[in-house]
């Protein structure tokens, strides 16, 4: 093969490794996003059964 040719078989190479890291990583953000919702459920969540929790207790003080 001569030069040119390596070099454009080289470049389509990494433009195509290019476009699917690109792909995996809007995979992953998207995963990431899904996942950080889920926490910020999850600690709202507690929050309510925490101050739910001592209200139960503040009552059974009285």
């Amino acid at each position: 093969m001569d030069l040119k040719l390596q070099i454009r078989v080289q470049l389509e190479t990494l433009l195509a490794e290019k476009g699917r890291l690109a792909h995996e990583n809007s995979v992953y953000a998207r995963e990431n996003h899904f996942l950080r919702e889920i926490v910020e459920y999850h600690q709202l969540h507690m929050q309510v059964v925490v101050y739910q929790d001592e209200g139960i207790q503040a009552g059974n003080t009285r």
